[in-house]
């Protein structure tokens, strides 16, 4: 399942991931997209109708806290393909439950994200590349099971409460001579 978390807008790159998706809109490759947010869904809905894309691509609305949950716990896929964002939440919560991201490198993304390694990065707008980088994804399950492992890895590391933890007390550390460790030894994990 390829999955779009986001609002139904131009600057989130709705048709630019509806044009790809027809792009790869063949048979012989298995997928379904779901499309999660508010917006203009019946504008979009009709543009999928009229790029063929009809049973192939589901528009859910606006989901809740524990509809993304178990949204990004059935998805193959989180695919983003904005043309502005800062750095997106939704991108933090894929790699966290160790979804492969397809986006843009806007914002502070491809800052802290690296190509070909946690995600895919393809120009805003470029609907082949765009589509290429789906294709792949979808295609080459090893690539997905290696693009979550290091997208979880790079979550824990650096976006998990533990890691804001760390970098705060190593701030107070420096700055105030502190040594203070927390007692983890209740955290799960």
């Amino acid at each position: 399942e390829i999955l779009f978390l986001g609002n139904l807008i131009e600057r989130k790159g709705v048709s630019d991931l509806l044009a790809a998706l027809a792009r790869i809109n063949d048979p012989a490759l298995s997928w379904r997209a779901v499309l999660a947010g508010g917006g203009d869904e019946a504008h979009y809905r009709q543009q999928a109708q009229s790029l063929g894309l009809g049973e192939r691509v589901a528009f859910v609305g606006w989901v809740d806290r524990a509809q993304v949950r178990d949204r990004l716990g059935s998805a193959d896929l989180l695919v983003l393909p904005s043309y502005d964002e800062g750095l997106p939440l939704v991108i933090l919560e894929a790699l966290g439950s160790g979804l492969p991201v397809v986006c843009t490198p806007v914002g502070s993304i491809p800052e802290v994200l690296t190509d070909e390694q946690e995600v895919l990065l393809v120009p805003p707008g470029d609907q082949e590349a765009l589509a290429g980088a789906i294709r792949r994804v979808v295609a080459e399950p090893e690539l997905r099971r290696a693009m979550g492992r290091r997208g979880r890895a790079a979550f824990d590391a650096r976006f998990s409460l533990r890691a804001f933890q760390d970098a705060l007390f190593a701030i107070y550390r420096r700055r105030c001579g502190l040594d203070y460790r927390p007692d983890r030894s209740d955290e799960t994990t």
